[in-house]
């Protein structure tokens, strides 16, 4: 347990200074140009953005696949990698995808 609490309270001292410190501090929050601003972020006023964010998580999570189906995809996807030869495969084995 004190090796995973150092760990844990490394990260989040990591992740309170780094966005301070230059180059992370020095960029502009902005959209690319052409493109422009494709999401909706903003707060509706009577409500607290700890709800608003909690709301958009759970709409969300109601939209993704149920854990049993995620691990079978991941059990298929793992046996079609152990079952060819991944010498002649150039696959990106984090999306799925493989060019065989």
């Amino acid at each position: 347990m004190p090796f995973y609490g150092t760990v844990l309270v490394g990260v989040f001292v990591a992740a309170i200074i780094c966005p301070r410190i230059p180059p992370l501090s020095k960029m502009k929050n902005e959209y690319y140009g052409p493109v422009g601003k494709q999401i909706k972020e903003e707060v509706p006023n009577n409500q607290s953005t700890l709800s608003f964010a909690f709301e958009r998580a759970v709409q969300k999570a109601a939209q993704s696949d149920k854990p049993v189906q995620i691990v079978k995809k991941r059990i298929v996807q793992c046996n079609g990698y152990l079952a060819r030869d991944a010498s002649d495969c150039d696959g990106d084995w984090y999306t799925g995808t493989n060019h065989c």
